[in-house]
């Protein structure tokens, strides 16, 4: 049973933006839900049905505009979880349930901060872009290391079989990068590479060359952009990049592919199912 949440202002939904990738899991012979109806916050005993719960760019309340998408989306970005939920959270994943957090951009970075901190990462926020490059996917390989990132040695990558299911290239369409804490136990999946640079802007306003000539920006060369980690009986993995799992129809025309429908990124399908497999528990720990 996989659940996407849809209670704390989510961007990507399994009726939105991952309805390709709930019918992917289907299609694999997951039972894939809406969270609507189950739960309207975090609460042990509301998720002890759920095996995977997959929380997709939370916001908080302070951060949506219901007549302008971005509108309120300008600094601060408060935490979309209250602290009761992020307690009754961690205890069901010490029980054995499994997390798919997703944490993109600001100012969806900020709605899992606190939330990623308790897991033992730290949310860069910002938009991690290959230098100053817009519209340059980052590739990430696991057979060399290219400016753009490394692919570390994981179950994820070996899937079940090695014929059929191994991925040796993914692809992301921007997000945001994160480290680990210094003595959490992280497993890197997703490192970035050295051209790798991460913006933060100040407002939800359009993008441009001119925009990110103008922001402050930081290296994010070593940083992530995936990783797993083991929390009590349960599996965690944490992803700074959401349209990776989706397929999606992006720019002013929608002629921009971002996601498993790029012809770029032929690894991207694949990787999504052995990181359900891997939270499933069907792919090993180590």
């Amino acid at each position: 049973m996989v659940v996407i949440d849809s209670a704390h202002n989510n961007f990507h939904t399994r009726s939105g933006n991952f309805r390709p990738f709930s019918d992917l899991l289907q299609s694999d012979g997951y039972i894939v839900k809406d969270s609507e109806g189950l739960y309207s916050e975090f609460e042990a005993e509301l998720l002890e049905g759920i095996d995977i719960l997959v929380v997709a760019n939370a916001l908080n309340d302070a951060n949506v505009d219901p007549e302008d998408c971005k509108g309120a989306w300008g600094y601060p970005h408060p935490s979309a979880f209250s602290d009761k939920e992020l307690s009754e959270l961690l205890s069901w994943i010490k029980a054995g349930g499994a997390l798919m957090l997703i944490a993109d951009h600001s100012p969806f970075a900020g709605g899992s901060t606190t939330l990623a901190e308790a897991l033992g990462v730290v949310l860069g926020g910002g938009l991690t872009l290959y230098a100053d490059k817009l519209l340059h996917f980052m590739e990430f390989s696991a057979t060399e290391q290219p400016l753009d990132g490394l692919l570390s040695p994981h179950p994820i990558l070996q899937g079940r079989s090695q014929e059929t299911e191994s991925v040796t290239s993914v692809v992301t369409f921007n997000g945001e990068a994160f480290w680990s804490q210094p003595k959490a136990k992280v497993r890197p999946l997703m490192i970035l590479g050295n051209q790798a640079t991460t913006y933060y802007l100040s407002t939800g306003d359009n993008i441009t060359a001119e925009s990110l000539s103008k922001t402050a920006s930081v290296s994010s060369y070593g940083m992530l952009q995936g990783a797993t980690l083991r929390l009590g009986q349960g599996r965690v993995a944490i992803f700074g990049e959401a349209a990776m799992f989706s397929a999606q129809l992006a720019g002013p025309n929608k002629n921009i592919k971002m996601g498993m429908n790029n012809e770029h990124a032929p690894g991207n399908k694949q990787f999504t199912l052995n990181v359900l497999h891997w939270l499933s528990g069907l792919l090993p720990e180590n």
